[in-house]
Order: structure tokens, then sequence, then C-alpha cells
């Protein structure tokens, strides 16, 4: 388990600090309950997005992390339905 400064998607997450307020982006953490959790995002609609997301604490049996897209919502998945880790994930539009 790494903090998220020191994953990977923590060091993106530092770049994305340091871009244009132009490009819009969210990062935060989740928690999966049963391999599923849907994060809803206020200011950014994630059309055409990249999707980056890292286990950050293992919680029952971890599984691969996957998205889909849908209005104002992204539902992340787990290939596990007994995943209920925590996990980082960063959301930005490339300009």
């Amino acid at each position: 388990q790494l903090p998220m400064e020191s994953s990977a998607v923590g060091r993106i997450d530092a770049r994305l600090d340091a871009l244009d307020a132009d490009v819009p982006w969210a990062r935060g953490t989740a928690t999966l309950s049963g391999g599923t959790v849907t994060v809803t995002f206020a200011d950014l609609v994630p059309a055409d997005v990249v999707v980056l997301a890292s286990h950050k604490l293992i919680a029952g049996t971890p599984g691969f992390i996957t998205y889909a897209v849908s209005s104002d919502k992204i539902t992340f998945t787990s290939s596990d339905g007994g995943d209920d880790s925590d996990f980082d994930y960063v959301v930005f539009r490339p300009a």
C-alpha cells in the first residue's frame, strides 16, 4: 500500500496541480462496496476524459478496476465482486 503521493496516480495528480486552469480535472478517493462504486462530478462532465485509478487500501479480494462513463457520473467496477478496497482516481480532459 502506497500513499497517494508515492503512487503513479499521486505523481500525475501533482502534475495536474500545475496545469492551466482551462484543463478540467478532478481527483479523489472512493471505496468499492461489493466491487462497485459510482462517483458524481458536479463540475466536470466526464465525456472524452482520461481516467486513472489505483488501489490505495486493499479490503476483501482485490480485482482490476474498470470504469464506465455516463452523464455526470463514472461507475468504477472491480473484476472481483468481493473487492471493498479504497482507491485513488484522477479524471481529466486532455486539452
